[in-house]
């Protein structure tokens, strides 16, 4: 019986040569081809690489390759927005783990006030060069919003105060006139570098896709307040000018 071929290769003809599942070939091309621009659709292109190649190898190995690939693919989504697993993970800044935020508290410590944030209708100091002020709701603020990927700011600004241009590198940001008359806007990406610009009035919203440079002025007479809310809770900020000129 020992012809000195290995057993993993003897396996592998025996497999070959049962040929349970009689698919022709053109049906495979066809199929991996679809597979490979379905997942380059959604921006995981070393797999639509991997996929188009292993639809040019032999069935056998193709039937054994496919499915580590889809749970490649399926653990990528998976890991990139992870739904909690747990009711809720309250901030804990003492902790010295190093993880993708901030630590959970121990649950039984957990209480009311962890969830709770007063003040926020208590307009900021505009009295700056910028004649405006934000008052962050984030996770340093308000622990309980830890994990759960949503923060909110008040913003006041004196007649003709700027938030100058800016970006958050992870969150989209929609922001509600409360009071007052605002000119907003973003910038697009490369290669257009369009602005994208409105005057809004008191109870519009508007919305500031991720990662793009965005600002807000006061153009009414008088003073101006809107209330942002962000889909992260620690969505950071980049200020254009102090990033340039700054460091």
């Amino acid at each position: 019986m020992d012809n000195g071929m290995k057993p993993e290769r003897m396996l592998l003809e025996r497999f070959e040569q049962t040929k349970p599942l009689q698919i022709p070939n053109e049906f495979w091309n066809l199929s991996f081809e679809f597979v490979a621009r379905e997942i380059k659709d959604y921006e995981f292109p070393f797999i639509s690489l991997l996929l188009t190649a292993v639809g040019r190898i032999q069935m056998a190995s193709r039937i054994l390759v496919i499915a580590s690939f889809i749970a490649i693919a399926f653990a990528m989504v998976t890991a990139f927005e992870p739904s909690p697993l747990q009711d809720f993970c309250v901030a804990d800044p003492t902790s010295s783990a190093r993880v993708n935020g901030l630590a959970c508290l121990d649950s039984k410590k957990v209480q009311a006030n962890h969830f709770s944030f007063s003040g926020l209708h208590i307009p900021g100091n505009t009295s700056n060069a910028l004649g405006s002020a934000v008052k962050p709701v984030f996770v340093a603020q308000l622990p309980g919003l830890n994990t759960l990927g949503i923060s909110m700011a008040r913003i006041d600004y004196a007649p003709w105060g700027l938030v100058p241009p800016h970006s958050h590198p992870r969150a989209t940001e929609i922001l509600t006139v409360l009071e007052g008359r605002l000119l907003v806007g973003f910038v697009t990406s490369n290669p257009e570098n369009r602005l994208i610009t409105k005057v809004l009035e008191k109870g519009d919203v508007f919305v500031f896709p991720i990662g793009l440079v965005h600002f807000q002025r006061n153009v009414g007479p008088g003073n101006a307040f809107s209330i942002s809310s962000l889909s992260s809770q620690n969505p950071g900020v980049i200020l254009i000018a102090n990033t340039l000129f700054g460091s």
